[in-house]
């Protein structure tokens, strides 16, 4: 659109020709920022800057689910715990529970209380200052 009120339209490679005379022509598209030209100064290709949506400043909130699922494993292994206390040295106890047999997910999950439990008892060990690490003769391919 010129200053005259003129308008051209560019083909399909972004060509136009303006027959008319004018002082200055604003570019414009509807996805780029509209651009104003003097005709003494108009070069032969003019470039668009696209538009952008700029944002304020955004704040997520969330929750770390690795803290969150590892602070409630180690709560139910302490519960677990507390609710089975060992038995007494002098005395043998053995408890057998038939539902255990039937239930196959509750077996799963004992194992992998045992096995969470094990971890965490690993894990108090490296806050020690005195902790020496274990050697594992299973990660060493030389021998």
């Amino acid at each position: 659109m010129t200053d005259t009120r003129h308008a051209a339209r560019t083909n399909l490679y972004g060509y136009f020709e303006m027959k008319y005379v004018f002082d200055s022509a604003t570019v414009s598209h509807p996805s780029f920022l509209s651009r104003k030209v003097k005709r003494t100064t108009l070069p032969d290709t003019v470039f668009l800057l696209k538009k952008m949506n700029l944002l304020q400043e955004v704040t997520i909130y969330g929750v770390d689910r690795q803290k969150q699922s590892l602070s409630f494993l180690k709560k139910s292994a302490q519960r677990e715990a507390a609710d089975n206390p060992p038995p007494a040295s002098a005395t043998m106890s053995y408890n057998f529970d038939f539902a255990d047999i039937l239930d196959r997910r509750r077996r799963h999950d004992k194992k992998q209380l045992a096995k969470m439990q094990k971890i965490f008892q690993e894990l108090d060990a490296m806050d020690d200052p005195l902790y020496i690490p274990p050697k594992n003769p299973e990660k060493n391919p030389s021998k």
